[in-house]
């Protein structure tokens, strides 16, 4: 039989409800927590209230299941700690327990809401995440944005924080993967293949040009990492890859002929 914790107001409203969970108060976006800790699901080391927030800044909301506990930040991602004994917590495993917030694996940045059940997590994600240029929609301009990005680390002057879903500090295939998925729920179609972008125009301001010809180079050099950029852009031919017969026509698209 669960136990009800109970507390009283303490700075802020409560926002957490939960079997043995923490009734969780949020103070300037920190968490605060009170009731068993058993599980390490209050996240403070202790057994009793402390004023000094839990674990994580920055939160907007929180959840609670019959010994895990959830937070959502304010840029999109999703923190746990508690029992984990049911792999509740997403971070990969089934560790009986975490006492310190783990990130839930493989979830990207958008998610809007947290919910908990006694042994699982739930999140709503925002259906306009893939919405890179902010005008309401999914599409081929989007996608532009994310090819610009892709393969680009933190630090890089292309580098596109919005693209990167997994926060690993690279625009991978993980997040292309992601990203897609947006653009399938958006366009209605689990299958649609990614929207076609300008040929040729690499920096997409509407011309081919000497700009996008450096960008070239740098696909015929190999670069591994750029190789979805390189092949949406530049794979004029529609062979999969990007070759001699793909530079006489980027050659022909740079002459307007």
């Amino acid at each position: 039989m669960k136990r009800e914790i109970r507390a009283g107001v303490l700075l802020a409203a409560v926002v957490l409800l939960a079997g043995s969970a923490p009734d969780a108060l949020a103070q300037a976006s920190h968490v605060f927590a009170v009731g068993s800790n058993e599980y390490g699901q209050l996240g403070i080391r202790t057994d009793t209230w402390s004023p000094t927030p839990s674990l994580i800044s920055d939160v907007t909301a929180v959840a609670g299941g019959e010994a895990h506990s959830l937070a959502l930040k304010d840029d999109g991602t999703v923190w746990a700690w508690g029992d984990n004994g049911y792999g509740q917590l997403g971070d990969g495993t089934t560790a009986n327990y975490r006492r310190s917030s783990v990130r839930v694996a493989g979830l990207p940045k958008g998610v809007t809401a947290v919910a908990a059940g006694e042994f699982h997590s739930l999140f709503i994600m925002s259906a306009t995440s893939g919405d890179l240029n902010g005008d309401g929609d999914v599409d081929g301009n989007d996608f532009a944005i994310f090819l610009a990005a892709f393969g680009r680390s933190v630090g890089q002057p292309q580098f596109d924080a919005r693209c990167d879903y997994d926060a690993d500090g690279t625009v991978t295939l993980a997040d292309y993967q992601v990203w897609l998925g947006y653009y399938r729920a958006f366009v209605g179609n689990p299958a649609a293949g990614a929207p076609a972008v300008p040929a040729g125009d690499a920096d997409f301001d509407g011309d081919v040009d000497l700009a996008d010809f450096a960008a070239m180079q740098e696909c015929a050099g190999g670069a591994p990492e750029r190789a979805l950029a390189c092949v949406a852009i530049f794979d004029f031919d529609g062979n999969g890859e990007v070759d001699i017969m793909d530079a006489v026509e980027f050659v022909a698209a740079m002459g307007g002929g």
